[in-house]
């Protein structure tokens, strides 16, 4: 094989991986709960992470609607990692990903929805 149809075939399987990897995350949203909902808030968190355990009393205090998946569990790694995510919390809101406690992404989304943060 010659270097121009090397490097045609690496470019093409580059390709290849992304868009696989981007129907991965379609998939994984669309099996996440609430489905098709804009206003579905899915947060996976850890018992062990303190950021997780602020989110939560924030989400709670807002009295923001949410679905907790565990990150020790299968169910929810496997979001995270499907998802593009390496540790907790990561958030769901509609069909946006947020990773982190990220304050100011959370509440764009949530006043999109009509929660506001304390």
């Amino acid at each position: 094989m010659s270097l121009r149809g090397a490097l045609l075939l690496l470019v093409g399987l580059v390709a290849f991986g992304f868009w696989r990897s981007e129907r991965s995350a379609d998939a994984v949203l669309a099996g996440l709960p609430g489905a098709g909902d804009p206003t579905r808030v899915v947060m996976v968190s850890a018992e062990w992470c303190g950021y997780c355990q602020r989110q939560l009393a924030d989400f709670r205090a807002a009295g923001v609607p949410f679905i907790e998946l565990d990150f020790d569990r299968a169910e929810g790694r496997k979001a995270v990692a499907s998802l593009g995510g390496r540790g907790v919390p990561m958030t769901v809101i509609g069909n946006e990903v947020i990773h982190g406690y990220n304050r100011p992404q959370l509440q764009q989304h949530l006043t999109a929805i009509g929660y506001r943060l304390p």
